[in-house]
């Protein structure tokens, strides 16, 4: 990277930001997840930042100009999803010696290598592509500062961007296509603060913006990979007790989109949630420190790309191999809304999860920790963690029950 500054005057000042980068990556998994990479990206940010003072206690900071980004990346992989149906391991032949083949490796049976299994996939997808993205952007954001009382930072930008996405040249199963995508995208934001005397600030937030969400590989599939986000917070911070004391309380809502790898699209969610924070220096010797947080997120969308219950393998009764045996079918296996002519009961919207919210995570923590040190070098710090209960699965059948995690430490510290 190289940085470039330019001081016309006391007041506006020139940069400019190139930054380029090439990363590599070639993996060869012993449990049979091969992934191959290489992606390079060109960065260069011109801008320019104007201070201006209208009065004697007022400030504005102008930040303005144009930004160029250009990736290319290719990737290789051998399986969008995990690959049970080449290690079965209810097989009579499987062993603890076998050897799965992956990635470049061949196979004569099937006389290919393993490099982007295309499942009847008709164009590029998260598992084998080659793009380039290139992208243009504008911008402009500006700080008001009014008699220190009162603040405002505004950002606006505006961007650009053309793909182009298509099967890498080289062995993979796919046959060789191209596709072309191009969008455009405003950003903005507001970001207020108002100072409650001399220990408390009063602020909030509100952003409209892309999210911006790249394979994992750094390829890109199509203006799927950008999708739409918004954030609303407020909060206070405050302070006091000569600055030995601050907390803060916030609360927060935001709706977001992740791309998906496996689908090849973009899932929406949304999220909302409070935030507490407290830390006391109660002497020079003693510290405690505080936080609570409670959040909830949920999927906007019914669930597509699924595995199947292994009571829903195979619907039609018949036993068939393909369908009903959980360890052969990679993809035959997977639960999409409505497949099967609407047999799908637990399909796009569990009936146990109707809401679709996020599992995984605790929503609700809490923590307090002490921390005490001695004029003889020594301290020692006590502390818990709550974690309340959370589902681990979207279809919620099983309960991970709530807990406490306790720490404890004791140290010397010889000043050197």
């Amino acid at each position: 990277f190289v940085d470039l500054e330019h001081y016309f005057s006391d007041s506006t000042v020139m940069t400019n930001k190139l930054f380029i980068e090439d990363i590599t990556t070639d993996k060869l998994s012993s449990y049979q997840y091969a992934f191959r990479m290489d992606q390079t990206v060109i960065d260069d940010r011109f801008s320019l930042t104007t201070t201006l003072e209208p009065t004697d206690t007022s400030k504005i900071v102008l930040d303005y100009g144009v930004q160029v980004r250009k990736s290319d990346a290719i990737q290789l992989q051998d399986f969008w999803a995990e690959p049970f149906s080449r290690r079965d391991i209810s097989r009579d032949e499987i062993s603890q010696n076998s050897v799965f083949l992956s990635g470049a490796q061949f196979d004569p049976s099937i006389n290919n290598n393993y490099w982007g299994g295309g499942f009847g996939a008709g164009g590029p997808g998260g598992h084998a592509v080659e793009s380039e993205l290139e992208q243009h952007g504008a911008f402009l954001s500006a700080l008001y500062d009014m008699n220190e009382v009162f603040s405002i930072i505004a950002s606006a930008r505006y961007d650009t961007v053309d793909i182009q996405a298509k099967i890498p040249e080289g062995p993979t199963d796919i046959e060789q296509n191209m596709t072309e995508d191009d969008d455009s995208f405003f950003n903005w934001s507001i970001n207020p603060t108002i100072k409650l005397g001399d220990h408390a600030s009063l602020y909030a937030a509100y952003q409209e913006a892309s999210t911006y969400a790249p394979t994992q590989g750094g390829a890109v599939l199509s203006t799927g990979n950008f999708g739409d986000s918004e954030l609303k917070e407020i909060g206070i911070k405050t302070s006091g007790f000569d600055g030995r004391f601050y907390a803060s309380a916030a609360w927060y809502e935001w709706e977001q989109a992740a791309f998906n790898d496996r689908t090849n699209t973009s899932d929406p969610y949304e999220s909302e949630g409070i935030e507490l924070e407290a830390t006391f220096a109660v002497s020079e010797n003693v510290t405690i420190i505080a936080s609570y947080g409670d959040r909830e997120t949920r999927r906007t969308a019914p669930l597509g790309f699924r595995s199947m219950p292994w009571n829903l393998a195979d619907p039609t009764g018949a036993l068939n191999d393909e369908i009903g045996l959980a360890l052969e079918g990679g993809s035959l296996l997977h639960q999409f809304t409505d497949a099967f002519g609407g047999f799908t009961p637990e399909g796009g919207a569990p009936s146990n999860n109707p809401d679709l919210i996020m599992p995984g995570t605790p929503e609700t923590t809490a923590k307090l920790f002490i921390s005490s040190s001695f004029d003889n070098g020594f301290g020692i710090s006590f502390g818990g963690v709550y974690s309340d209960e959370f589902w681990a699965s979207m279809d919620r059948f099983i309960l991970v029950p709530s807990s406490v995690v306790i720490n404890s430490n004791i140290w010397y510290d010889a000043g050197s």
